[in-house]
């Protein structure tokens, strides 16, 4: 298994663990999306991920057109995850806003 695919399995695990919802992005419909839309459960949100795993490839241009979209909404909530540690980030970040 892919690191890229190893970090999204875990991070689909954690959100279930919680109550909230993995949806995987529509990428043949909407060039650019991200890979899962994640809504937190008790009034956290939305957050956006993409999943990448340290992959040589980057961004793709739709990805950071979308990716700017994104981070100039109010509140930011676009995370792109390379490493085990932008996941474990990620989680810390995702329960604060759960508990706001």
């Amino acid at each position: 298994m892919s690191i890229e695919k190893y970090l999204e399995k875990k991070l689909v695990e954690w959100v279930h663990s919680i109550g909230g919802e993995a949806i995987k992005g529509p990428a043949a419909s909407y060039r650019g999306i991200p890979d899962r839309i994640v809504i937190l459960p008790q009034y956290g949100g939305t957050v956006w991920v993409e999943v990448k795993g340290g992959t040589e490839y980057g961004l793709t241009p739709m990805q950071r057109q979308f990716k700017t979209r994104l981070m100039d909404s109010n509140p930011n909530r676009y995370f792109v995850i390379d490493t085990k540690e932008d996941l474990e980030r990620l989680i810390a970040i995702c329960k604060c806003y759960i508990s706001e």
